[in-house]
């Protein structure tokens, strides 16, 4: 009887050792989890790879956890697929929260201007600076007529051959920038097939950025602004408008 009495009380000591352990490795999940959630939803620019390494350490914990607690091993198996399934739903989620969190920094902290230097529109200068966190690396700029209409009465609408430039050059953070001209395209040789030489009464355009993270090629976006002339004095100027009403700028 006294060995027995020893093995049952052995048994409920280990016993007690483990739920222990158990509840100490899931109270542990539950905190690198939400820490991984609150990382992801506060930081402004999270790192991909640190938020990744804390979904995984949250499912490492659980799984040990569910190891402690069970002695079935075909419950320890299912158990561990159900938390192996959660990781990998926790990580996609993961991904899309990094990849939304870059995008709206690009978007937010890219900055696009169309300047008149001649006060000729057909001039216009188009610039892009990159005040985001993210060096952006092969971007495209496309300047897409919306409305035009020229003093001797032609008017051009949703034009379908957009002015398009851009290159592989990476624009860096802090604010490097890239200028070119907007609706003086070039087309080989060629400039600008909507050029004519009447002046321009009203245009109405969309500046369009397309992008990719230098670091993270996956991870794309795009931004657009629209611009319409105003006249004041004599001179043409570019203002911004609501992209929701193309054209209604230029009557």
């Amino acid at each position: 009887m006294g060995k027995k009495a020893e093995l049952r009380r052995q048994t409920k000591v280990a016993e007690k050792k483990r739920n222990r352990r158990a509840a100490v490795f899931t109270i542990l999940s539950l905190a690198v989890a939400f820490g991984s959630w609150a990382y992801f939803m506060l930081a402004a620019t999270p790192s991909f790879h640190l938020g990744v390494a804390l979904v995984l350490a949250s499912a490492a914990f659980l799984s040990i956890a569910v190891c402690e607690f069970f002695e079935s091993l075909l419950t320890k198996v299912m158990l561990v697929a159900l938390v192996a399934g959660l990781a990998y739903f926790a990580f996609n989620w993961s991904k899309d929260q990094w990849q939304l969190k870059l995008q709206n920094d690009v978007v937010t902290h890219l900055n696009i201007k169309i300047d008149v230097p001649s006060g000729n529109p057909w001039d216009s200068i188009v610039t892009i600076a990159n005040n985001s966190s993210s060096e952006l690396s092969k971007h495209g700029i496309t300047c897409k007529i919306n409305r035009l209409r020229m003093e001797n009465g032609s008017v051009y609408e949703n034009v379908g051959s957009t002015i398009e430039w851009g290159g592989d050059a990476p624009l860096r953070i802090g604010g490097d920038a890239q200028s070119d001209t907007c609706l003086k395209g070039h087309y080989g040789s060629q400039e600008n097939i909507f050029r004519g030489s009447a002046p321009v009464a009203c245009a109405d355009v969309t500046v369009v950025v397309n992008y990719s993270v230098n670091d993270y090629p996956e991870v794309v976006g795009q931004k657009k602004v629209r611009f319409v002339t105003l006249e004041s004095g004599g001179h043409m100027s570019w203002n911004q408008q609501p992209e929701g009403r193309r054209g209604a700028g230029c009557p």
